[in-house]
């Protein structure tokens, strides 16, 4: 069972930079690539990037906590439009960065273009969303907010990385949890990495190690992946690929 303490001494080695050191680099409209990893090819990586990028450090502690509650219609209408591969899509969370005490109601768009753009509104989790969300549903989306409910919450651990000269992020998320109602289900092993960049580079140092791991791109997606694993009457023939990988990489078989 991977943890973060498994890699402890690895964090140890990056450079350190303050949430006032990055916070006014990046836009909200970036493209996003994700890998899925195995904890053995997480220990490969880390040493490459120690030259390249710095680590997220505030008083000494490099692991966040982070709790996220999506939102959808009872139909699941946008867990299905990011199953078939639609494009305009939006997802709906709060999302609780626990160890700052921060919280945000947020709305993701991935657009035609296949870049995604992210508004947030300081908020408080609830299960029913108040007006001031519902104004701003309307304002960035063409959803009724009116049908929007609660309908799974994820925990995990998340490590992230600065390049500030390319304005690059990764973030390294691990220690998965999913709930719905009284249901839970952890994945311990699952390591996704994500590349955030302004317009897609694949001369990043990430790209190419992850070429040299022989680690493909993948269009998973926490919500989706959740969803899928807690409620076996959900159809999703176009994620089972991400689905098998995800289920290797994970040894959950």
């Amino acid at each position: 069972m991977f943890k973060h303490n498994d890699i402890a001494e690895e964090l140890k080695t990056f450079s350190p930079l303050s949430l006032t050191d990055i916070e006014d680099l990046f836009s909200s409209k970036r493209v996003d690539t994700k890998f899925i990893l195995e904890p053995k090819q997480l220990i490969q990586l880390l040493p490459k990037l120690c030259s390249t990028y710095k680590i997220l450090d505030t008083k000494g502690k490099r692991v966040f906590r982070y709790k996220t509650h999506y939102f959808d219609t009872n139909n699941k209408a946008l867990f299905h439009a990011h199953v078939n591969g639609k494009l305009n899509r939006f997802k709906i969370r709060y999302r609780e960065y626990l160890d700052v005490g921060d919280t945000y109601f947020e709305i993701k768009f991935k657009n035609n273009k296949g870049h995604l753009l992210k508004y947030r509104l300081d908020s408080r989790p609830k299960i029913q969303l108040d007006q001031r969300e519902r104004q701003f549903i309307r304002e960035h989306t063409n959803l009724d907010s009116t049908q929007l409910m609660p309908v799974i919450t994820n925990e995990f651990s998340r490590i992230t990385f600065i390049e500030k000269s390319t304005n690059e992020k990764i973030t390294i998320d691990l220690s998965l949890n999913f709930k719905i109602n009284d249901k839970q289900l952890a994945i311990e092993n699952m390591i996704i990495l994500e590349l955030k960049q302004d317009k897609k580079n694949r001369d990043s140092v990430v790209f190419q190690e992850m070429k040299k791991l022989g680690v493909r791109e993948s269009s998973f997606s926490k919500y989706i992946t959740g969803s899928i694993l807690m409620d076996d009457q959900l159809k999703y023939n176009n994620y089972k690929p991400i689905l098998r990988h995800l289920i290797k990489a994970s040894e959950l078989c």
